[in-house]
């Protein structure tokens, strides 16, 4: 029999009871997939393979495709049937209609012992929730299980020459969280199925719950009511304030009370009613005061950082931000460095930006990361230049902290506004700058030298997008 339940549509009704309906009957109307969405996606998977490493000698029932299910169930079974099977992985099992894919089942003198992986660095409540739902699932199927446990990442772990399996993964033994909710998953999933049986979706209003705990990717078709300018997109407003304003019955920004919300928030509202960029003449002086001195020796300096969750650069840990390529415009000429993935490249990244602070200042994306990664970088040099080398505070301006600064605000929201998006809103020039997700990608998976030399052509057009930006500051401020 076909399942009706799985763990992601499970977890989304948890979420909301619409979105699962929607996701099943009209596939359709669902969101695009985000480039930062489909990272996390490829993330769980690596690290979920990397972690069957410490089961070695498993037997693999991954499903190449749903046509694959039924037969991945019987196969499961029977290999769990083998006493000389000690591990499976990617187990398959399917109870009152809802499929589970373990990620881990390893053999335990008579009984079994239940993993599920997962690339983070703690547990949360939806994980507990998700591996509520194979526990019962599992039990339901007659699996005598002795424990559950997750895997995650662990945060104090330190790379240094060779990936110690071992100390990258805490595994954390949930048996007793999972037992407690086990009553609370048979119903949910009895109310999850009767959803889905239904001849129409349920009747729920747009909430908190469409972004949390993940961002629904219906909120396109749910939304489509929701005007552009609406108070609703507005993140300098407490989000449980803007839907108690929505549940009474306001949508539009000239429908809320006079006075509302601070400084920031009337700033931003302004924004979203005059479709125009918006910010507090108050702060004029000193951000004149950081722009004034461009005269022709400063640098615009593009970084391409990542944080990869398996760590493979010595004496970092899990998710720790790391310089992957660098863009710099100075005095006219544009420069690139790229693959800083070498103690030695990390030592010329930092001493490349403690020139650049003496020949004039900085102007960055983002001040505070910069810092931080020159801080990293720091950690390379030698005990001379140590003394030497060093990126004083007033040598970097960044154009986050200019924003914040003039309490500037686009006529859409902050929160999800790239860095294209705001170049754009600011000079009017659209550089069609590549996701920076992608790029990582490209740089890192690049196989052929064409590819990557184009990659990195791509990351040629950051610095000048970032000028433009900022020329398009001064001139704001200057009028």
């Amino acid at each position: 029999m076909a399942h009706l339940l799985s763990k992601s549509t499970y977890i989304r009704g948890r979420q909301c009871q619409k979105s699962l309906y929607l996701n099943k009957k009209r596939p359709f109307l669902r969101d695009k997939i985000s480039p930062e969405q489909l990272a996390k996606f490829k993330r769980g998977t690596d690290v979920g393979i990397l972690a069957q490493s410490l089961f070695p000698g498993g037997v693999d029932c991954k499903p190449k495709s749903p046509a694959q299910y039924a037969a991945k169930i019987a196969e499961t079974a029977a290999m769990m049937a083998k006493p000389e099977v000690h591990t499976i992985y990617e187990a398959v099992f399917q109870w009152e209609e809802v499929l589970i894919i373990l990620d881990i089942l390893a053999r335990h003198n008579d009984g079994w012992h239940a993993y599920e992986v997962k690339s983070s660095l703690r547990i949360s409540e939806t994980y507990l929730q998700d591996a509520a739902l194979q526990y019962y699932v599992l039990t339901g199927s007659g699996v005598k299980l002795h424990d559950f446990s997750i895997i995650h990442l662990d945060a104090d772990y330190i790379f240094q020459e060779n990936l110690e399996l071992d100390k990258l993964f805490k595994t954390v033994s949930v048996l007793e969280e999972v037992r407690q909710h086990y009553d609370e998953t048979g119903t949910n999933i009895r109310i999850s199925k009767a959803t889905l049986e239904a001849e129409s979706s349920p009747k729920i209003p747009i909430g908190p719950w469409c972004h949390s705990p993940y961002p629904c990717d219906l909120i396109g078709h749910c939304w489509k009511h929701v005007p552009a300018n609406s108070f609703l997109y507005m993140d300098t407003i407490a989000e449980e304030k803007r839907f108690e304003w929505y549940r009474e019955g306001m949508l539009n920004i000239g429908e809320l009370p006079d006075h509302f919300g601070e400084e920031n928030s009337r700033i931003q509202a302004k924004a979203f009613q005059s479709g125009k960029i918006c910010f507090d003449t108050q702060q004029i002086d000193p951000v004149q005061q950081l722009l004034k001195s461009r005269d022709g020796m400063e640098s615009y300096v593009y970084v391409l950082s990542h944080s990869p969750a398996i760590p493979h650069f010595s004496g970092t840990r899990p998710f720790e931000r790391l310089p992957l390529a660098i863009s710099i415009l100075s005095s006219g000429e544009l420069t690139i460095h790229h693959h800083l993935a070498t103690a030695e490249s990390m030592r010329k990244f930092a001493i490349i930006l403690a020139g650049l602070s003496r020949k004039g200042k900085i102007f960055t994306a983002d001040g505070q990361t910069l810092k931080d990664l020159f801080h990293f970088a720091s950690k390379y040099l030698n005990k001379s230049e140590l003394e030497e080398v060093s990126l004083p505070e007033e040598s970097i301006v960044g154009l986050q902290q200019l924003i914040d600064e003039l309490k500037l605000f686009f006529p859409v929201s902050m929160k999800d506004i790239s860095f294209n998006e705001m170049v754009r809103w600011l000079s009017g020039k659209n550089f069609k700058l590549k996701n920076e997700v992608f790029l990582v990608s490209d740089l890192i998976q690049a196989e052929t030298e064409p590819l990557f030399a184009d990659s990195l052509q791509r990351l040629r057009l950051f610095p000048e997008a970032l000028k433009s930006a900022f020329d398009a500051i001064h001139s704001l401020i200057s009028r």
